[in-house]
């Protein structure tokens, strides 16, 4: 009888003594190498994608269960099994979408999440669906577009060994040609020493020197072996910058102008233009929960040669990440690149660690506070002279917040609140109670919140009577927007929202 093959619950990929090398964690749960290293490389909460405990080791210390290995190879079949899903490596849910709009699995969670607002089908629907539907037709496009990757991927490795190749003949080359020089290295301080102690009566010497004279200027034979060198150090050059994976021209961005990134796919278009010797005068850069863009340090950091300074990045994904979750990224970009950037989001401590180095402070920042901690070194912020018009109140800093900020002269004209929930309505009105007074203008930013009917209606009451000149942003799905019956402007939060909310707020 054929013994059933094991596979990652993970990524359904039977296990095996290579990449997907069954590894065993402290809890007893079983997932392969491969899936292990993304979870710790990519993920900030190292936790079992099945029970959730913590991760304590990466994954080169964790233990391999080889008898499932051995298990594995016993098997008569060596196939996959056909109930076999795929979990979310962040939620560790089954994924049973797929996001038209971003042709990505997802599970329920990243549904609500992560692409609340974006068109989604269930796997099992677009598999059964005719051919004439629309969602079969872009999951075609996307097959496609991936085997055109692939191919291209394909063409890039067989240069890459064809290069090595090349490469490796050089080696031998230059090896060849450095011992040359080393020798004629050592024959010509011979010739110094020689001309130096000449000895007129010698003639054998005599007759050396005449030997040398003739032979002073014959430096041909190395000059052609360097020049034929170089040249094939400059075909190999050639080769290397040709691997990589061109863009159409006219998908890379135009030269010397405004760049807009808001999404992985004007990341990708940015990266192929800096590529190509192509650069931005100004730079606006949009991450948010609903559409985070990796890399954001790749591409601030490919900036660094163009000492472009006018860059306006809003990273609003980290800056509204849920309570307990930090991002050491924007800690590294504010250091790298603090000095470019026309504003700066982060903690006070991200932000300290920049302006203690920097003779001359942000123009503008963003605060995010999560801790009691937080809040007090908003004093020291505070000393650095910078205009805060951005604070992030994440749950679980005091009720009496707003009062420490106002002690200390800070007057945020957009105050944001992530993941706001009815429970938290007490803790909200007190943070704001100590800012009821006349502003030129004041935004509420609510990223994700969970209120119901009757908590929305509370909240809109009672900003609507303290404030005279305020604007609501939040989702498209909020029950604000539906419950709104004040004079309080509400506005969807979006890319286009948080642009035009910046730079319009960015000129008071």
């Amino acid at each position: 009888m054929a013994t059933a093959i094991l596979v990652c619950e993970i990524c359904a990929e039977e296990f095996d003594s290579k990449t997907h090398k069954p590894l065993c964690l402290e809890c007893g749960h079983t997932f392969c190498f491969s899936c292990i290293s993304s979870l710790m490389k990519n993920s900030e909460n190292k936790h079992c994608p099945k029970c959730r405990k913590q991760i304590s080791k990466p994954a080169k210390q964790i233990p391999v269960n080889y008898s499932i290995i051995a298990a594995n190879s016993q098997g008569c079949k060596r196939k996959r099994s056909p109930d076999s899903k795929k979990l979310c490596l962040q939620h560790a849910k089954v994924m049973e979408y797929l996001c038209m709009d971003c042709m990505a699995p997802m599970c329920s969670k990243c549904l609500t999440d992560n692409h609340a607002t974006h068109k989604a089908k269930l796997l099992d629907d677009l598999c059964q669906e005719n051919d004439h539907d629309d969602s079969r037709a872009k999951v075609h496009a996307a097959l496609n577009n991936k085997l055109q990757k692939l191919n291209d991927m394909a063409l890039v490795a067989n240069g890459t060994l064809k290069l090595m190749n090349d490469i490796t003949n050089l080696k031998t080359d230059i090896e060849g040609f450095n011992v040359s020089v080393d020798a004629r290295i050592k024959s010509t301080e011979e010739d110094l020493q020689a001309w130096s102690n000449m000895d007129s009566s010698d003639e054998n010497a005599k007759n050396k020197c005449r030997e040398m004279l003739c032979h002073i200027n014959s430096e041909h034979e190395e000059n052609l072996k360097f020049t034929d060198i170089k040249k094939k150090l400059d075909s190999a050059t050639k080769k290397c910058n040709l691997l990589v994976p061109t863009t159409p021209s006219h998908e890379l961005m135009p030269n010397d102008t405004h760049w807009t990134v808001t999404d992985l796919s004007s990341w990708k278009r940015a990266i192929a233009s800096l590529i190509n010797e192509r650069k931005p005068s100004t730079l606006t850069v949009v991450s948010t929960h609903t559409s985070p863009i990796p890399g954001l340090r790749l591409l601030l950091s490919s900036l660094t040669e163009h000492n472009l300074r006018n860059i306006y990045l809003m990273p609003m994904d980290s800056f509204w990440k849920p309570a307990g979750q930090t991002d050491d990224e924007i800690g590294t970009i504010i250091k790298e690149s603090g000095d470019r950037l026309k504003r700066l989001y982060g903690t006070p401590a991200q932000i300290l660690a920049y302006s203690n180095n920097e003779t001359r402070p942000p123009k503008k920042l963003g605060v995010r506070l999560s801790s009691m901690k937080d809040v007090e070194r908003c004093a020291e912020v505070a000393r650095v002279g910078a205009s805060v018009r951005d604070v992030c109140f994440v749950r679980g800093v005091p009720y009496n917040t707003g009062v420490y900020l106002r002690g200390i002269s800070w007057m945020p004209c957009q105050w944001h609140f992530p993941d706001l929930k009815d429970s938290d309505l007490d803790w909200f009105f007190a943070i704001l109670s100590p800012v009821y007074f006349p502003l030129k203008y004041l935004n509420l930013v609510l990223p994700r919140d969970s209120l119901s009917e009757a908590g929305a209606r509370r909240l809109l009451m009672k900003m609507a009577a303290d404030f005279t000149n305020m604007a609501i942003y939040c989702e498209p799905h909020s029950e604000i927007m539906t419950s709104n019956e004040t004079a309080i402007e509400c506005w969807e939060l979006s890319t286009i929202s948080i642009i035009i909310g910046y730079f319009q707020e960015f000129t008071t």
